[in-house]
């Protein structure tokens, strides 16, 4: 159980920008909804869907960092009674920036089967013997040896190879730990070395993915079975949230139809994936789709958003004494972080470790803006092209800078900003350096930690000069 930091150094320890796990929600957990969106109870509409009579594929969107783990942690804490649920990171188990809908297919299932050994939940010898079978077509992924040689020459290779680290590979290694199946030498990617040079040996991939969902269905179809009368099956994929733009593209537009599994099943996503032109296709293919707006700290006229100002108040106090902190120095923090409570939290643990900290027995201004100062590090850096083009083509820094700048313009202007769905917003979004806020209707602003950097663009003082 979490405790309230009592000094500075405990507060490193107690105000850690990670969600709360379930046993510290009772004392912890601090009701967010009126700060974000009064008008929707989003707890309420995440049981509503889970626990209805049809199952529902839903599609939970928000910022990282600003509190869906947390939220969903709650859903399960509530429903554990009446909900078999199989919750996983998939940060935890995987490569998020090379993962595709295969693989995403197979972490459920493997995770799935672990779960079901750990709870005891007897499945049908036969039918699990039948499931074990239907998954060696995975096999089926796996053809067609494509070999490049260096400079084109042809060149002997050594008996010795290593394993390649490959999605082939990551493929073989999850059925092997899924089936307990010996995994075959040919479909192992190899890197074949030789004295001058090395020989590659790579795998098409076959394209298969309808067979391996029907595999994963009948997985899911007999854990269905084997479960009590009184419990349903949920399963809940976090941090999907932190794939990139290509990846996140992949699955969930240019491949959604095959993570409409057999179960209710919640993925987090992330929030620039809604603003791309072809994000429909994304929605249609879902049941639901909810988002988690962010609180709400700041209006359209730049004056304080009282109900989210307090709220942040509130769950930084449950962190921490009032004593450590100047009232001043808090008022710069939650102002400067946005409402993005993991920024709040990583500039709060970072102020307590400055050397000016560590003689004091409170945190002051100077102290919080030494741990601005380095979130504003990570963000600013954050805001920067792929390495890789995109479909829409090469962005440059330049675009995104001046993007930035016509945005906070807006909002000195007090004008609302509702950026289009494009790639410049996708990156900016993906960043941080744009924060929504949905209060009936969707807003951004600039994430207010810029807001310096901001006015020494030069597009910002050009525009100033000319009145534009």
């Amino acid at each position: 159980m979490l405790k309230k930091a009592t000094t500075i150094k405990e507060i490193r320890k107690y105000c850690t920008p990670k969600p709360l796990t379930q046993q510290d929600l009772k004392d912890f957990y601090i009701d967010t909804n009126d700060a974000r969106n009064p008008e929707e109870d989003i707890f309420s509409i995440l049981k509503n869907l889970v626990t209805a009579e049809e199952e529902n594929r839903i599609l939970f969107c928000g910022h990282k960092g600003c509190g869906k783990s947390t939220e969903l942690n709650n859903l399960k804490n509530k429903l554990r009674d009446e909900m078999f649920c199989i919750s996983f990171s998939l940060e935890q188990v995987t490569n998020t920036t090379t993962v595709t809908v295969e693989e995403l297919l197979l972490i459920i299932a493997e995770i799935t089967l672990k779960k079901v050994k750990e709870d005891k939940i007897d499945i049908n010898k036969n039918s699990l013997k039948d499931i074990e079978n239907s998954f060696e077509k995975i096999y089926e992924y796996f053809a067609d040896k494509k070999e490049t040689t260096e400079n084109k020459k042809e060149i002997g290779c050594e008996a010795n190879a290593e394993l390649n680290a490959s999605t082939d590979a990551i493929l073989a290694g999850l059925i092997k730990t899924i089936l307990g199946l010996k995994v075959k030498a040919q479909i192992e990617g190899k890197i074949l070395k030789t004295k001058s040079s090395s020989v590659i040996i790579e795998r098409q991939l076959i394209k298969r993915q309808s067979d391996l969902m029907s595999n994963v269905n009948e997985l899911i179809e007999e854990v269905k079975k084997a479960l009590p009368s009184n419990q349903r099956l949920l399963i809940i994929v976090e941090d999907l949230d932190k794939l990139n733009i290509a990846v996140a593209r992949d699955i969930f537009i240019q491949n959604c139809e095959f993570l409409k599994i057999n179960a209710s099943v919640i993925y987090t996503i992330p929030i620039f994936l809604f603003y791309a032109p072809d994000a429909q296709a994304c929605i249609n293919n879902f049941d639901a789709y909810i988002s988690l707006p962010m609180i709400k700290i700041k209006n359209i006229d730049g004056k304080n958003n009282n109900e989210g100002y307090q709220t942040i108040q509130k769950i930084i106090y449950a962190r921490l004494d009032k004593k450590l902190i100047d009232d001043d120095a808090l008022d710069m923090l939650i102002k400067k972080t946005g409402g993005v409570l993991r920024h709040c939290f990583e500039a709060l643990q970072r102020a307590s470790m400055a050397n000016s900290a560590l003689k004091k027995k409170k945190l002051g201004t100077q102290q919080i803006e030494y741990g601005l100062n380095r979130l504003f590090n990570v963000i600013w850096k954050q805001v920067t092209p792929p390495y890789e083009p995109l479909t829409s083509g090469v962005i440059k820094i330049e675009e995104l800078h001046k993007r930035l700048s016509d945005y906070y313009k807006m909002e000195e202007n007090k004008k609302a900003v509702k950026p289009a769905p494009d790639t410049i917003n996708q990156i900016l979004l993906m960043s941080s350096a744009l924060i929504e806020y949905i209060n009936g209707k969707e807003r951004v602003i600039v994430h207010p930690i810029l807001e310096e950097a901001i006015k020494e663009l030069k597009w910002y003082e050009e525009d100033r000069k000319t009145g534009g």
